[in-house]
């Protein structure tokens, strides 16, 4: 989906600090990904961890932002609108506010999963819900 990558070690890397709508089930899954995929092209990834998270989630995925180049991709899902803020347990990252000011700019202007899921509330103490999957 649009907060889980696989490296070509075959590492699994949860994007940490944010949600995006699950790829089956909800309005925007399919667009969160084809986000990601684009935003990634073939570039080579940078990972940095986030010391409120542990290293890995309950799946073994690690737990890291992750950049192609200078570029936050945790942070850019959030201003495409292709993700929101997601402080698990209530941990505040280093990116923390720079995460919500993003989703809240996303959310007023109705970019994303903002215009095209219109019951979702911004929460950043619990996974996105954008509602089911649209045709």
């Amino acid at each position: 989906d649009g907060d889980t990558i696989t490296l070509a070690t075959k590492e699994k890397i949860r994007f940490v600090q944010i949600d995006s709508p699950e790829l089956s089930s909800e309005c925007y899954g399919i667009q969160a990904r084809n986000t990601l995929i684009a935003l990634l092209g073939t570039s080579p990834v940078t990972l940095q961890t986030e010391s409120v998270a542990g290293d890995r989630d309950q799946y073994e995925r690690l737990l890291r932002y992750v950049f192609v180049g200078s570029t936050n991709l945790n942070l850019r899902m959030v201003e495409l609108g292709a993700a929101a803020p997601y402080f698990f347990k209530g941990q505040k990252g280093v990116y923390a506010e720079q995460l919500l000011k993003a989703a809240q700019l996303a959310q007023s202007k109705k970019i994303g999963l903002w215009g095209a899921c219109p019951t979702t509330k911004l929460n950043p103490f619990k996974g996105v819900a954008t509602g089911p999957k649209r045709n």
